[in-house]
């Protein structure tokens, strides 16, 4: 997206001068609605004959906080226009799939008729054989014999029975796969209409602080196999969840989930799951330290890729790119993999490895931009890379946690702000705020959130963090809860609702609106939906 172009304030500096026009600098400005213009501008001689008891504040003040205002409503301004454009995108990416897939169809449809036409050509062309003396017998009785005509009639009608099935049915799958992706196109237009038709344009964007209500929809659908990931298509349509070495693949309408398929590729337990932005094609991650690309064939039928095993140890977590062009992944070998990855052709190449980690990494997240990449884990380290011009990672800094914490979760929030989360037993039990400034990493303690307590409890690396920035929600699972989070206006945190369950082994997710939040517990082994009731 361009850069957008910054506000400027229409009056130069000799503009702003006292009423009395004695040509000395502002000092300060009076907050009085009974003056006018120059008349609430002060100069040091005005200063000494002013008298009132109204707010007065220093100009330099008073151009920082109008340059603040403004500056908030670029922001608002361009993380609206950057969503929508990512929106627009994401519509551009699904026609150019439905016109891929019609093309391909014609084109196979043009070749079929081509091969149908060479069939017949080809019965034709055959060599017939005939008797002089029988066909001479059948002219002299004045006879007629069809069964050769019967014979002729009965091969075409084969042939053109056989390559008539065979068209019919690709009319059908391109009927059929046209319909879901027009329909889940149509889904895409509605959610880009519903998110942003409500939204006025406003000068100074103000954070939703209220709470946040949770209604139960359901948690009746049991599962024995260990569920270790969750995660939704871009619409919320579909829902895929790990189940022991299998993924499933759930149809999700309005908090319900209905079971479409069960899939196989991988030899151990699933580890990490996430869709692509662009279409219905997701990643998997496994114990059996392999990655999997999964590309969706018709509605109810997904193709995956080879088995990418280049980490020697169990995948803890993945990341896609917003252009689906680059996975990241990380494990419990001390390496992160930066892969290329051909959506189209459903298929990776690894293009770099990263390995000044110590200890197994829990979990990793980029920056809006992507230019930066933070890991955590094990070694009680958080680790900064950034993105040169080449487009290759390279490390940056790294911080050694101040109370000696290993981290299980990160998560950006802003360009060069995140959370995180320590996994210890005895130690603070808090989710931590860590600022970016001139590549060095800054623990802002001010807004730590205090988290329940617990001593006898590790905190697991499952159940990602999810940030929701249009609903102001950063939903968080630590040890036995599931928080739900909301940043205040004066950039403090507060929990607006938290679900509080019978085991520390829990894995979920919400849906990309932030409209459900779905998860399973290794207690009940059950998977639980709410219904998030966001103001």
């Amino acid at each position: 997206m361009s850069t957008l172009i910054n506000p400027f304030m229409i009056e130069q500096d000799i503009d702003l001068q006292c009423s009395k026009k004695h040509k000395l600098p502002i000092q300060m400005v009076v907050f009085d609605s009974k003056l006018t213009k120059n008349e609430r501008l002060l100069c040091s001689d005005c200063i000494q004959d002013f008298e009132s008891d109204v707010k007065m504040v220093g100009l330099s003040k008073v151009l920082q906080m109008i340059d603040h205002k403004f500056s908030k409503l670029r922001e608002f301004k361009e993380t609206l226009i950057s969503t929508n454009i990512e929106y627009i995108e994401m519509i551009s990416r699904n026609l150019f799939e439905i016109k891929s897939n019609i093309n391909q169809t014609i084109d196979q449809l043009i070749g079929n008729s081509e091969e149908w036409i060479k069939f017949l050509n080809q019965l034709g062309q055959q060599t017939q054989t005939y008797s002089f003396f029988e066909e001479l017998e059948l002219l002299i009785q004045n006879q007629q014999k069809d069964d050769l005509n019967k014979q002729i009639l009965k091969e075409i009608q084969e042939i053109n029975l056989s390559w008539i099935t065979k068209i019919t049915y690709k009319i059908q799958q391109l009927n059929q796969n046209s319909k879901s992706l027009i329909k889940e196109l149509r889904q895409q237009l509605l959610t880009l209409v519903n998110n942003y038709k409500t939204k006025e344009t406003q000068q100074n964007q103000q954070l939703q602080v209220d709470p946040i209500n949770l209604k139960l929809i359901n948690n009746t659908y049991y599962q024995s196999d260990d569920c270790f990931a969750i995660s939704f298509n871009n619409i919320g349509s579909l829902m895929i969840s790990g189940c022991g070495k299998y993924i499933k693949l759930w149809d999700f309408l309005n908090g319900n989930i209905k079971e479409v398929l069960k899939l196989k590729g991988h030899d151990d337990k699933i580890r990490c799951l996430s869709f692509t932005h662009s279409n219905n094609s997701f990643i998997s991650g496994s114990g059996d330290c392999s990655i999997r690309c999964w590309k969706q064939i018709n509605f109810k039928q997904w193709k995956s890729s080879q088995p990418y095993q280049d980490h020697t140890d169990q995948i803890e977590c993945i990341l896609l790119s917003k252009d689906d062009s680059q996975l990241i992944s990380c494990s419990q070998d001390q390496s992160i993999k930066i892969w290329n990855f051909d959506i189209n052709n459903n298929e990776l190449k690894l293009q770099q490895s990263l390995n000044q980690c110590k200890s197994c990494i829990n979990s990793i997240t980029l920056n809006f931009t992507e230019t930066i990449l933070v890991s955590c884990g094990d070694d009680n380290e958080i680790i900064i890379w950034r993105k040169n011009k080449q487009n290759y990672w390279e490390y940056e800094n790294m911080v050694t946690q101040s109370d000696n914490e290993y981290g299980t979760k990160v998560c950006f929030l802003k360009d060069d702000k995140f959370i995180w989360v320590s996994g210890d037993i005895k130690n603070c039990n808090l989710a931590r705020i860590f600022q970016i400034q001139d590549g060095k990493l800054i623990e802002n303690k001010t807004y730590n959130i205090e988290l329940e307590y617990d001593d006898e409890f590790y905190d697991l690396n499952l159940f990602p963090i999810v940030y929701n920035k249009e609903q102001n929600i950063i939903l968080i699972r630590h040890k036995f809860n599931i928080y739900l989070l909301r940043e205040q206006n004066d950039g403090s945190f507060k929990i607006a609702n938290k679900v509080k369950q019978f085991s520390n082994s829990i894995q979920g997710s919400m849906t990309k609106d932030a409209k459900y939040l779905v998860f399973w517990d290794s207690n009940e082994k059950l998977y639980s939906i709410y219904e998030i009731q966001s103001k």
